[in-house]
């Protein structure tokens, strides 16, 4: 029975499929970016700067009031008052150092120049008594004025530095909107697409290996047909080739030389029939998984050999020389030597078929081993017959077909070729031509030596 091959799974819808998940990642992802986005302004922006804001108003609030208290009082309750302004500058300082870094260069430059104005306002006011009452106090007013500019100049670059963050993170949010009443009905209309995608494959595949299996029945049916007309043919022409037997040895009396030629034509017709009948049931049971193999080591140069040597007379007959080389005297394989013989008989008599008299044909045996280390003897078969025109170089191996300029000149089933090819590659191998016209053909049998990963020593 022919082996059926189980139905594959349908296959997947893969674009549309990885469509529906950019989708959907970019539809879940894309919130969470600029969620994440949003947070990292809100704390690495915003808080930080209303943060450093309230660190430049305290120490604005410091030094106003170590300025007042340097310009209207003195004595020990005066001295202890600005040095707790002075401190709390100080830390407020060290506090504005550790944000303004991370806000950017624009906010370290303004700080730098906040500190630069008030050193050089402490150096050009020491603690002294060199200037009295409101002149001393006009100076340290005058001399303060560039420390609360640069302060008020940090306080307004980190207002709009904090703004223009609000700003953007409120647009951020807008987008995160959009993008997700945007993405939604993409993602399900492209889900849509996949599941109704998905159905109609399976629907494909389901009929597939329905109209595969039907396929399979028919083989099977076209098998037992041919074999039950082969069977009915087959029986007609033995008696017709026995009749013919008894003709010939003078059963029915003595036959004059053209009785004897006629009935000589008469076996060669039926002896036709009979290969073409054996021919169509070998073809018949290739398709149908029925025909056996049957792997062992065998000794291919030596079969090749035989059948150069079982045709060497039909070559004489047409005046064709005949030569066989090989090698070695010994080529082990694990192969079948029953279907070699068939293929190499095959190609072998087609070439003596088509070479002219006095022509030349050669068969060769070469080894060869590919990259993968894989042996492999090839036994060529050169003619010197009409070749092949390219256009037919494949189609000769299809059952039935012969090239037309053939079909005038050589009889034949074109069934040779077909079987040939499917048996060869039954054996691991394959049967291949080369062949230009009017300058004779190339047929190669491509035999591995070694037993091809996956078969058993005997299989059908």
């Amino acid at each position: 029975m022919a082996q059926r091959t189980p139905a594959r799974p349908a296959p997947r819808a893969w674009v549309p499929i990885v469509f529906v998940a950019v989708a959907l990642m970019l539809l879940l992802g894309t919130p969470l970016v600029v969620s994440r986005r949003v947070r990292v302004l809100r704390e690495d922006v915003i808080d930080r700067a209303d943060q450093a804001r309230l660190l430049v108003s305290q120490f604005e609030a410091s030094f106003a009031t170590e300025l007042i208290v340097s310009a209207h009082a003195a004595g020990p309750a005066a001295d202890t008052s600005r040095a707790r302004a002075i401190a709390r500058q100080q830390a407020d300082e060290r506090a504005l150092d550790s944000l303004t870094t991370k806000l950017g260069v624009d906010a370290v430059e303004r700080l730098v120049q906040l500190r630069t104005a008030e050193r050089r306002w402490r150096e050009s006011n020491p603690d002294s008594t060199s200037v009295d009452g409101a002149s001393r106090s006009e100076a340290r007013v005058a001399g303060g004025r560039e420390v609360i500019a640069a302060g008020e100049s940090l306080q307004q670059y980190l207002v709009d530095l904090s703004t223009n963050a609000r700003d953007r993170a409120r647009r951020l949010e807008g987008f995160n909107v959009i993008a997700t009443v945007a993405l939604t009905p993409v993602a399900l209309i492209a889900l849509a697409i996949v599941v109704g995608l998905e159905r109609q494959t399976r629907r494909f595949a389901f009929e597939a290996s329905d109209r595969a299996d039907k396929l399979a029945r028919s083989v099977e049916l076209r098998a037992a047909l041919i074999h039950g007309v082969v069977h009915d043919i087959k029986n007609p022409l033995g008696a017709a080739s026995g009749y013919a037997d008894l003709l010939g040895e003078g059963f029915a009396g003595q036959l004059n030389e053209q009785q004897t030629e006629m009935v000589q034509r008469m076996k060669r017709l039926v002896g036709t029939a009979q290969g073409t009948a054996a021919e169509l049931v070998d073809l018949a049971r290739v398709d149908a998984g029925e025909y056996p193999i049957d792997r062992h080591e065998a000794d291919v140069a030596a079969t090749v050999r035989e059948i150069v040597d079982d045709y060497q007379a039909r070559a004489t007959q047409k005046s064709i020389q005949l030569t066989f080389e090989t090698p070695s005297q010994s080529i082990i394989a694990v192969t079948d030597p029953l279907r070699v013989r068939h293929i190499v008989e095959n190609l072998l008599s087609n070439a003596l078929k088509y070479t002219p008299d006095r022509g030349a044909v050669r068969v060769v045996i070469t080894l060869d081993e590919d990259a993968a280390a894989k042996r492999t003897a090839r036994i060529a078969v050169h003619d010197t017959g009409p070749g092949i025109p390219a256009e037919y170089r494949e189609r000769i191996f299809e059952a039935f077909f012969r090239v037309p300029s053939a079909e005038k000149t050589v009889r034949g089933s074109g069934l040779g070729l077909a079987i040939s090819r499917r048996i060869a590659r039954l054996l691991g191998g394959d049967v291949t031509v080369d062949a230009a016209e009017g300058q004779g053909s190339i047929f190669t049998l491509v035999l591995p030596l070694d037993q091809p990963a996956g078969t058993n020593s005997t299989s059908s």
